[in-house]
């Protein structure tokens, strides 16, 4: 399962803000990270194609690379791969959360959670989805956002077993 790297607060000023982000650890060489490097470099192939049409110029691939915001980000300070997933937190269209419970003779059983049950260290697997590419200005990538999470909440650690995420 992954780590749930960093969770905001809903400020004060902002308390009907429908989407938050969570930073997600993906474990370097998972199949998970394999994925999500596969779709960068894809996006980059894209963009050099389509330079002249999204930025107004003709762009080689390291030129394309300097505008692109990356699915993966490499953390320094704590030496770890994370990608940023939104969550819908409002009514419509809302990130499903669900909490992992082992039942009496060994099954699986998810039971329906909120979102304030997703905190700083938890262990989730996401059902993840994606708009498509944003293009802005001089910057473009790929929005990630969570369909469900499924929290396993007596997890403390965790392997960064892979298929850890599932696009749909």
């Amino acid at each position: 399962a992954h780590t749930v790297l960093y969770k905001p607060t809903p400020p004060p000023n902002e308390p009907t803000k429908t989407m938050w982000t969570l930073d997600l650890v993906v474990p370097h060489g998972s199949d998970t990270w394999k994925l999500l490097s596969e779709l960068d470099e894809r996006n980059i192939r894209e963009g050099v194609t389509k330079s002249l049409e999204w930025f107004g110029r003709s762009m080689d691939e390291d030129g394309v690379r300097e505008v692109y915001t990356p699915i993966l980000r490499f953390n320094d300070k704590q030496n770890i791969w994370v990608a940023r997933v939104k969550l819908n937190v409002g009514e419509k269209g809302a990130t499903k959360v669900f909490e992992h419970e082992t039942g009496p003779l060994g099954e699986n059983i998810k039971t329906p959670s909120t979102y304030d049950s997703i905190q700083r260290g938890s262990k989730c697997f996401c059902k993840l989805g994606s708009p498509g590419l944003w293009i802005m200005n001089r910057s473009f990538g790929m929005s990630l956002y969570a369909k469900s999470v499924l929290l396993f909440p007596w997890c403390e650690g965790g392997d960064g077993d892979d298929d850890d995420f599932e696009f749909l």
